[in-house]
């Protein structure tokens, strides 16, 4: 386990990376052309094309015929980009299945304080190692500001205790927590209610 762990580091060492595995895991199993990958990931087309490229010489993704262009005007794409065998089974477990935006059981949580934007937060969450493993983030603003981190897939309780042992390295406050459960109010209210009529 340890060993494929560094064998994904090493392919996915890189944010930029990380994004072209991201959107081809959205459109799995239809490969993507670096055209494509550019306007999934909001990057350079050349510069995504060379990063691609390299992922292939990595062993992270293969050249592949491209999908038909389906009478689309233009000249055709004489490649296209998928995952190597197996290197999307490796991805998912790795970095979760994508950015789901939503709160759900299973997530891994870090709240790192950010009242206090010091060299020790900025170096952490520089760290494509660490960061771009996580599936969203958010910033609360309150009485305490505070920057919450979340993290999905079979590696979501090792990728948040990453964060929170370099964050700790760099004495920067944080804690961290697992969401058990999510309602919606009205069970709130239920639970509320039910759990009232016991103490009465």
């Amino acid at each position: 386990m340890a060993d494929e762990k560094r064998q994904v580091e090493s392919v996915w060492s890189r944010e930029s990376r990380i994004a072209i595995g991201r959107a081809l895991v959205e459109t799995h199993p239809v490969p993507m052309s670096a055209a494509e990958l550019a306007s999934a990931t909001g990057k350079d087309p050349s510069n995504t094309k060379k990063i691609a490229d390299e992922l292939v010489g990595d062993g992270g993704l293969e050249h592949v015929k491209p999908r038909s262009p389906e009478g689309r005007a233009g000249r055709r794409t004489r490649q296209a980009f998928a995952f190597a065998p197996g290197e999307r089974d490796r991805f998912v477990a790795f970095f979760g299945e994508g950015p789901s935006t939503s709160l759900h059981p299973g997530q891994h949580l870090v709240f790192v304080d950010t009242s206090a934007l010091n060299d020790g937060l900025l170096d952490c969450l520089a760290r494509p190692g660490l960061v771009a493993r996580a599936s969203w983030s958010a910033l609360c603003d309150g009485e305490r500001q505070e920057l919450v981190i979340a993290f999905d897939g079979p590696t979501a309780a090792d990728a948040s205790l990453d964060l929170m042992a370099a964050l700790s390295a760099d004495t920067v406050k944080a804690t961290r927590a697992s969401v058990s459960k999510v309602s919606s109010s009205s069970n709130l209210l239920r639970w509320a209610a039910r759990v009232k009529s016991f103490t009465q």
